[in-house]
């Protein structure tokens, strides 16, 4: 009997969970995203791939990069990003970090790149019921 109980009780919090042990959460539009990210910008970011994260930037996001810093329109901010990404082509990608914030929610991954190792740091805003990116961060690694 207890057997039976605690499978059933592993079972449900598998099942809530999910395999990554991270919660999933239903999201507006039905689509549902593990740890509160959309799938498709979780895969986007691990590419590098900034066209695929556009539908994800906030229509005025602020970048602070490296060697830039300012709050930009979509379309510059992915020029911005894209022209980074391509001078620092990724080798592998990890989130290590996903916590939701109010109404809103933080990711922080290590990018690891052919010129070196970055920190992403990723603050995601509920807008008219979709996630989507205030602000973008890329740091060297040892700061």
């Amino acid at each position: 009997m207890r057997l039976r109980l605690l499978l059933a009780f592993l079972s449900l919090m598998f099942s809530v969970l999910g395999q990554s042990g991270v919660a999933v959460f239903g999201q507006s539009g039905g689509a549902a995203v593990e740890g509160m990210l959309p799938a498709a910008l979780e895969v986007a970011v691990s590419k590098g791939d900034a066209h695929a994260m556009s539908p994800f930037i906030h229509t005025n996001v602020e970048l602070i990069l490296p060697e830039i810093r300012g709050v930009y329109e979509r379309p510059h901010a992915v020029q911005i990003l894209k022209k980074f990404l391509s001078s620092n082509p990724m080798n592998d990608f990890a989130f290590t970090y996903r916590m939701p914030r109010g109404n809103g929610y933080y990711a922080i991954g290590k990018m690891f790149t052919q010129n070196g190792n970055y920190r992403m740091i990723i603050w995601l805003k509920q807008t008219q019921g979709q996630l989507s990116i205030h602000q973008l961060r890329i740091e060297d690694e040892d700061e």
